[in-house]
């Protein structure tokens, strides 16, 4: 290998080498946005923003190699295309493939268009090791801008973007002794509780003592269109809580029926994943990258006795409150750079046996709304054409097939589920959504 792309080897962060670990046969480490257009876009002119976003943000144009010692590096990758054209069923359950994307072959990210005449619908498709959600997001506005101008390829300088690799995934610190203190008293003992528990599985194949199927079984995707987000905030409001808080609490007591009704005489400990988004930092420089962290919260419920009420606003508000307050988001961040620097990687702690939650909630609040290509209405417009609707689907897991994202788009509350029929049977995730979309409903009007 040149010494000029020596020179350009980054190490991953332990977040992104954490990312790229943990995934198995069946099992991509990646996400989806699903896009649909008020009229179809010309797709040499779509392959050209494409390929000028990528030579604008560095790990979109990068690639997997390992060094000596077998650590992962980026290294720039030529980017000819990302583009794939798809046959669609025209049913939004079906993703474009269910191929994972090797890091070490191409770079991290796809769009995906139907080969249907007269399609509008468009498929980004991202490994969680180059970019979080709102990442994708500021691509998908680098593409749509791009786009509306067509603009040439841009003479960047790709060694001075490259350099942001350094600056990136960098926190804000906490100022004063005793939040610092306060702060990781409070990570230590919440990554203890985390380690020492295992939680319920969605999982009716394998869980708890088998090892994860899955295959090349396709996951499936469900959407829900919740109607004006106003609503759920004066909800919230009324609650006295936030909007996440709000849809958290809906979440948990869906679970907690679908889990009582499974097995009505044992205890449940239900837990969900709450990605946290870290950005705010001036020197997060590299803002299309995984800036982000990781909060778990548990509830404990049963048939009869404790935990037979349904969860409460006020005990996950107070929960998330405390959260906030101590940045508890950041204990991921911190237990991954600890265990780097001790054993050499985070692979250690993956175990795609143990169930590391029972589904997984990301909600990206409104990650289009202060784009420079809003209208009036807070939908995205290039030229004539309209940016209609927004769905965001995260990655399934092992031991938790089931996994649900959120965000408001023109004005308008969406909710997704994406599932892995292989070990959640269909009919038991679709009843799960049912019963998550009518608690949200329900707790709106009331």
């Amino acid at each position: 290998m040149s010494s000029a792309t020596d020179c350009r080897r980054a190490r991953l962060t332990p977040f992104e080498e954490y990312m790229l670990g943990d995934e198995y046969p069946g099992w991509p480490m990646t996400f989806w946005i699903r896009l649909e257009f008020s009229e179809p876009l010309d797709a040499a002119r779509l392959n050209r923003a494409v390929i000028a976003t990528a030579l604008s943000h560095p790990l979109l144009a990068a690639r997997i190699e390992f060094d000596r010692r077998h650590r992962p590096c980026w290294v720039p990758a030529p980017v000819t295309s990302v583009v794939h054209e798809y046959h669609s069923m025209e049913r939004d359950s079906e993703f474009p493939t269910s191929a994972p994307i090797d890091l070490q072959k191409e770079p991290g990210w796809r769009i995906w268009t139907d080969n249907r005449s007269g399609s509008h619908v468009i498929w980004m498709e991202f490994h969680h090791a180059v970019c979080d959600g709102i990442g994708a997001f500021r691509v998908l506005e680098d593409i749509l801008a791009s786009y509306r101008d067509d603009a040439c390829l841009p003479d960047s300088d790709f060694d001075l973007n490259w350099q942001q690799l350094t600056h990136r995934y960098r926190c804000d610190n906490l100022s004063g002794l005793t939040q610092r203190i306060s702060q990781w008293a409070w990570m230590i003992w919440r990554i203890a509780a985390y380690t020492s528990t295992a939680p319920a599985s969605l999982d009716v194949v394998s869980w708890p003592h088998g090892v994860p199927v899955g295959g090349m079984v396709p996951s499936q995707a469900r959407i829900a269109r919740l109607g004006d987000v106003n609503a759920y905030l004066q909800a919230a409001k009324r609650h006295a809580c936030t909007l996440n808080d709000l849809v958290i609490t809906c979440l948990f007591r869906s679970l907690q029926e679908a889990m009582i009704e499974r097995a009505p005489d044992r205890r449940h400990r239900l837990r969900l994943f709450i990605p946290m988004d870290l950005r705010g930092n001036p020197l997060n420089a590299c803002q299309v990258g995984n800036v982000v962290g990781m909060l778990h919260i548990d509830r404990v419920v049963s048939a009869t006795g404790p935990g037979s009420d349904p969860v409460s606003v006020s005990s996950v508000a107070n929960d998330m409150k405390i959260y906030r307050k101590t940045q508890m988001g950041r204990a991921l961040v911190v237990s991954l750079e600890a265990v780097t620097a001790i054993l050499g990687s985070p692979g250690r702690l993956l175990n795609p046996r143990k169930c590391g939650a029972t589904s997984v909630l990301t909600n990206l609040k409104t990650p289009l709304q202060a784009s420079k290509l809003a209208g009036p209405d807070g939908r995205l417009q290039i030229g004539s054409t309209v940016l209609e609707s927004v769905e965001l689907f995260p990655p399934v897991r092992p031991m938790t097939p089931a996994c649900f994202g959120l965000l408001t788009y023109g004005n308008e509350l969406r909710l997704t589920m994406r599932f892995q029929p292989a070990t959640f049977p269909t009919a038991d995730a679709d009843s799960l959504f049912n019963r998550f979309t009518e608690e949200l409903r329900n707790i709106k009007d009331n």
